[in-house]
C-alpha cells in the first residue's frame, strides 16, 4: 500500500513540473507579425529561409522566442 501512495505522488509532482512551464507563456498573435511587435512587445532577433524558400522572423521577448512564416497571403506564428 505504501508502494502505491509513494508512486501516487512521485506521479502527481512530475506532471506539476511539467505542466508548470506552459502556464508561463508569453502572449502572442498566432496570425500577424506587426501586431505581435507592435502590441506584445516582442523584438525582431534575425530571419532565415526555411527548406522550402518561406522567410521565417525570429522574435525574442526575455527567454522566449517566436518564429513567424511569411507567406504571400498569411502568416504564422508559433513558440517552439
Amino acid at each position: 500500500m505504501k508502494k502505491n501512495y509513494t508512486l501516487i505522488i512521485l506521479f502527481l509532482i512530475y506532471f506539476n513540473i511539467s505542466f508548470a512551464n506552459d502556464l508561463d507563456r508569453p502572449e502572442y498573435s498566432s496570425s500577424w507579425l506587426n501586431e505581435n511587435i507592435i502590441k506584445y512587445n516582442w523584438k525582431p532577433t534575425g530571419s532565415f529561409k526555411a527548406r522550402d524558400g518561406i522567410l521565417v522572423q525570429k522574435l525574442k521577448k526575455g527567454e522566449w522566442q517566436l518564429y513567424c512564416a511569411l507567406l504571400i497571403k498569411d502568416t504564422i506564428c508559433w513558440l517552439p
